[in-house]
């Protein structure tokens, strides 16, 4: 019951995860605690992954020698080891869980997706009805900054888009595990499989109809990873493997391409689009100037701030200012300009880690897993800041589902086990 009130909390308040992943991760202390898998659990984490983890935030750590703000480069490099153990505890736990109780997680995880899936599919139909009216039945529940919304007098007309963003993004790592779930509920026969699908294409669709292009793009990719890894595993890992690589160490160049090819001018572009290719061609070029070290973690928002207003240029038919805003809108684009040449080799080589890790999970789950990743790097190379509490908590959840998925396809219970079945 507290996994599936989690699970709902999620859907609900996305801006909270930094709360709902420390709920899984100290839950997860607690049951590997009182299992005495405690020392398997910690011998686990110095696989290749946690090792790789440790380098990237250490490293990032290190960075706030030169960073523009360096007490908060501190806090954020600390908060990102933080997020990184909880997910670590919470996916450690979930595979040691025995038969009955990752049953009982599956059937709850599967039905309160479920569920939120339908919900959000139903407010982007409606306009935000339901928490339009809720809103103003509760007016605790609104959002604290008013541009948020749009009122006539006191009472909620419209939710506007940006807010909702969050909502639609909160199912991107949920709705593969919950499709998951369902694949394996053998009580519901061949019912399950069309449980499945209508999950994900369900969760595809209302992020489509949404204005929150980068979810429905990330589902769209993990939809493909996942018919890909169904007919050939190896295929989608040596894809995934590939686009993995591209993102992290040719970001640079891509966005530098991006731009020369004019794209930020072209009216097939969405406006979004065209604003982060001028946003990201920017960030390129100020990376040139410090390449293998960066200007520090967290330091984008405060080199901006620290321009000013008089130092943006705009040139005749630009949509967007020629600056780096407050941050990339790219985790891969902002590594490369804070950490450096040596934080984009470092964050390559955690993401190889984790494909690893995956690919030493049972068969069955390896596709699902592989979408997931897909799915989140998608969401990390066009959404919000890499910095920001709530978004690292995002992908602390996201590596915790990972752990739910090895158990559900038949990962065997206990942390020594797991290590061997999973590489976790």
């Amino acid at each position: 019951m507290l996994f599936a009130a989690i699970v709902v909390l999620w859907l609900l308040w996305p801006r909270a995860s930094p709360a709902w992943l420390a709920l899984l991760g100290l839950g997860g202390l607690h049951a590997l605690w009182s299992r005495g898998l405690m020392a398997q659990a910690w011998r686990s984490f110095g696989g290749p992954l946690g090792l790789a983890a440790l380098a990237f935030v250490l490293y990032a750590l290190a960075s706030a020698l030169w960073a523009a703000e360096p007490d908060v480069a501190v806090g954020k490099a600390l908060l990102l080891g933080l997020f990184a153990l909880l997910a670590g505890l919470a996916a450690q736990a979930f595979m040691a869980h025995s038969e009955m109780r990752i049953s009982a997680l599956q059937r709850a995880l599967a039905v309160t997706a479920g569920f939120g899936v339908a919900f959000y599919a139903v407010e982007i139909a409606g306009d935000t009805l339901i928490w339009r009216s809720l809103m103003n039945f509760i007016p605790a529940l609104r959002p604290g900054s008013p541009k948020d919304l749009v009122l006539d007098g006191e009472e909620v007309t419209h939710v506007r888009a940006f807010w909702f963003n969050f909502h639609i993004a909160s199912l991107v790592p949920l709705v593969w595990p919950a499709a998951a779930a369902f694949v394996v509920w053998r009580g519901l026969g061949a019912w399950r499989f069309l449980a499945a699908g209508a999950i994900l294409v369900g969760a595809a669709l209302t992020a489509g109809f949404s204005e929150h292009g980068s979810s429905a793009v990330a589902l769209s990719v993990g939809l493909a990873v996942l018919l890909v890894g169904f007919a050939s595993a190896r295929l989608a890992l040596v894809l995934v493997v590939a686009g993995w690589l591209a993102a992290t160490l040719l970001v640079v160049p891509a966005a530098q391409t991006a731009y020369r090819l004019g794209l930020h001018q072209a009216e097939w572009v969405p406006w979004t689009g065209r604003a982060r290719i001028i946003l990201w061609d920017t960030t390129a070029e100020r990376w040139h100037e410090r390449p293998f070290f960066g200007v520090g973690a967290r330091s984008t928002k405060a080199l901006d701030i620290a321009d000013g207003k008089d130092g943006y240029e705009r040139p005749e038919g630009f949509i967007y200012p020629r600056r780096t805003g407050r941050h990339a809108h790219n985790v891969f684009m902002q590594t490369w300009y804070e950490l450096g040449a040596v934080g984009g080799i470092l964050l390559a080589l955690v993401g190889l880690a984790g494909l690893r890790a995956i690919w030493r999970m049972p068969r069955p789950a390896r596709p699902w897993a592989l979408a997931l990743f897909a799915s989140m790097a998608v969401v990390g190379a066009f959404s919000w800041g890499m910095w920001q509490a709530w978004f690292l908590a995002y992908f602390g959840l996201g590596v915790a589902f990972c752990g739910l998925l090895a158990r559900f396809f038949g990962a065997p219970a206990g942390a020594v086990e797991v290590k061997r079945a999973s590489g976790v």
